[in-house]
C-alpha cells in the first residue's frame, strides 16, 4: 500500500522540477505536458502493478452509412442555439452512462444539473451517435447538442493557415519531449507506447489552434456564466477547452463522475500546481464530490466542493430499500482493470457454490462491457449470470444480498442499502475503501466461508455515511451556483 502511494509521489516529483513544462507547442505556448499526463502516468502505474486495460476502444464506423447521423448533428449545432446562457456541459469523452426515466434516456453523471436552470444546454461527443443503438430520445432532447459541427465551422468560418515554419518547430519539441521522457527511469515504455504518445501529440499539435479558435467563437456567442467538463482533470482534449474558456474568464466546473483516491494520477497534482498560477490555467476552477471524505482524498489546487450524489439521492426518493431478500443473490461487480481476477474469483465461487443455492450475477463495468473475450467464459456456468448493460446499477444493488467487488463506487452506493460489502483484500481496496466499510478476504475460499456461515455479528453496518455522501444535492448544488458563480433562482 504504502509502496504505490511512494510511487505515485516519486511519478509527481517529475512535475515538480518543472522541466517538464518547458516543451510547449508554438501556439500560444502551449505545455504539451497536459495533454499526455494522464496517459504517461497511469501507464507507468498499470506497467508497475500489471494492470489490464481498463476501458474498451470503439473503433468508428464508416461515416457515410450514417446520412441521418450527420444530418441529426447538423441540426443540433450549438451555433446556431442564439440565446446567452448560464451553463454548458460539455462530454468529450465517449463515456455515457444513460438510464431510462419515463420512457426517455437520462444521463445519470450530469442531466440532473441541467433541471432548474433554463438557460443550460449539453454539448456531446459525436461519435456517441455512431454506437448509439437506443432508439429512445433524451429527456433533455431540446438543450442536447453535438460536438463535431464545431469542428466543421472551422472550415466552414475560418481561413486554415497552415505554418509549415512552426509545424517543424513543433516536431522538434515533440521529439526532444519523448527524448526527455525516455531519460527518466520510471518511464520505461515499449517503442510502441511511445510512438502512440508521439502520433498522439502530432494530432494534439495539427488541432491545437482551430479547436480553441473555435470554442473561443462558441463561448463568446453564448456568454456562458460557466461550463462543466466531464473528467477535466484528465487533461488531453479537455485542456483547450479549459484553457479558452478561462482566457474568457468563464469559470470552469468538473463533477465527480466515480470513486477515486490518494493514488488516482488524474486527481492528484505535485505542490508545484499550488504555486504556479499559469499552470492552474489548465485546470477546473472547482471539483463538485459527493462528501468531504472524498475531499480529503485528493491533491488539487483549486476548490472541491462536497454537494452530494444527484443519482443515488434521487433513486432512494423513488425506490423502496430491499433489506432482508434471503435469495442469496450475490452480485460481483467487476474493474475493468483488474479484469482476470474477477473471472477466476467468479469461476472459483461458482464451483465452491454449486450445490449451495446461490445465484452469481456478473456486472462488468461499464468501460469493460466490450472486453467480451475476457469474461465469456462464465456463461458456461448455470448458476452464473452476466448482467445487460442497460440494467440499472442501483437495481442490481438492491436486489443483492451480497456485493463482492473491490474498489468500485459501487461500495458507496451501496451504504445506503445495508448491503453485506465483501471486498478482495489487496492494496487498492486499502486505499479506496475505508476499513470501517465491508469485509475483507484474500481469496475465493475466505469468501466461501462466510456466505455458507454468514455469521450477521460479524457485518458491521455503516449507518452514518454522510461523510461519504451528502444528501439535499439540489439544495448544496443551487448554493454552489449562487454564491460561487452567481446564477440566481
Amino acid at each position: 500500500m504504502i509502496e504505490t502511494e511512494n510511487f505515485l509521489d516519486n511519478l509527481l516529483e517529475i512535475e515538480n522540477n518543472q522541466e517538464i513544462f518547458n516543451f510547449r507547442f508554438s501556439y500560444n505556448n502551449f505545455p504539451i505536458w497536459f495533454l499526455v499526463r494522464w496517459d504517461i502516468l497511469f501507464k507507468s502505474i498499470s506497467q508497475k502493478k500489471n494492470l489490464e486495460k481498463p476501458h474498451y476502444t470503439n473503433k468508428l464506423p464508416v461515416l457515410n452509412t450514417h446520412f441521418s447521423i450527420i444530418t441529426d448533428s447538423l441540426r443540433k449545432n450549438p451555433f446556431i442555439y442564439k440565446q446567452n446562457i448560464d451553463l454548458i456541459i460539455f462530454n468529450l469523452s465517449n463515456s455515457f452512462r444513460e438510464i431510462k426515466k419515463d420512457n426517455l434516456l437520462f444521463n445519470k453523471e450530469y442531466d440532473y444539473f441541467l433541471e432548474d436552470i433554463d438557460s443550460s444546454i449539453l454539448i456531446e461527443n459525436f461519435h456517441k451517435k455512431l454506437f448509439e443503438e437506443n432508439s429512445l430520445k433524451r429527456l433533455y432532447e431540446n438543450k442536447l447538442f453535438y460536438n463535431n459541427i464545431i469542428f466543421l465551422e472551422k472550415f466552414l468560418n475560418f481561413n486554415f493557415d497552415f505554418n509549415l515554419v512552426n509545424f517543424f518547430k513543433d516536431y522538434k519539441i515533440i521529439k526532444a519531449f519523448i527524448k526527455f521522457l525516455k531519460s527518466k527511469k520510471e518511464f520505461d515504455f515499449s517503442e510502441d507506447f511511445y510512438n502512440k504518445i508521439f502520433h498522439s501529440l502530432i494530432k494534439y499539435r495539427n488541432k491545437i489552434e482551430f479547436t480553441s479558435s473555435v470554442y473561443k467563437k462558441l463561448l463568446i456567442s453564448l456568454k456562458p456564466k460557466c461550463i462543466m467538463v466531464r473528467a477535466a482533470c484528465y487533461g488531453g482534449q479537455n485542456t483547450f477547452l479549459i484553457k479558452t474558456a478561462k482566457d474568457l474568464n468563464i469559470k470552469v466546473i468538473e463533477f465527480q463522475h466515480g470513486a477515486f483516491s490518494k493514488i488516482h494520477p488524474a486527481y492528484n497534482y505535485g505542490q508545484v500546481f499550488f504555486n504556479n498560477k499559469e499552470y492552474q490555467q489548465y485546470l477546473p476552477d472547482y471539483l463538485l464530490t459527493y462528501g468531504e471524505y472524498w475531499n480529503q482524498q485528493i491533491k488539487l489546487p483549486f476548490k472541491k466542493i462536497s454537494i452530494g450524489n444527484p443519482y443515488l439521492e434521487e433513486y432512494l426518493k423513488e425506490t423502496i430499500k430491499i433489506k432482508e431478500l434471503k435469495s442469496n443473490k450475490i452480485l460481483i461487480i467487476s474493474q475493468g482493470s483488474h479484469s482476470s481476477d474477477f473471472v477466476n474469483l467468479t469461476l472459483e465461487l461458482s464451483e465452491k457454490l454449486k450445490d449451495k443455492n446461490f445465484e452469481i450475477l456478473f456486472r462488468p463495468h461499464p468501460g469493460e462491457i466490450n472486453f467480451k473475450d475476457r469474461y465469456k467464459i462464465l456463461l458456461n456456468n448455470s448458476n452464473i449470470s452476466i448482467c445487460k448493460e442497460e440494467q440499472n446499477i442501483l437495481d442490481l444493488i438492491n436486489s443483492a444480498d451480497y456485493l463482492i467487488t473491490m474498489y468500485s463506487t459501487s461500495v458507496f452506493e451501496a451504504l445506503p442499502f445495508n448491503k453485506k460489502i465483501i471486498l478482495i483484500d489487496n492494496e487498492y481496496s486499502k486505499f479506496y475503501i475505508p476499513e470501517e466499510i465491508g469485509l475483507r478476504f484474500k481469496n475465493s475460499q475466505e469468501i466461501f466461508e462466510f456466505l455458507i456461515k454468514d455469521n450477521k455479528n460479524i457485518y458491521n453496518e455503516i449507518n452514518d455515511f454522510k461523510d461519504y455522501l451528502k444528501i439535499n444535492w439540489k439544495e448544496n448544488y443551487k448554493k454552489f451556483l449562487t454564491e460561487e458563480i452567481g446564477i440566481s433562482f
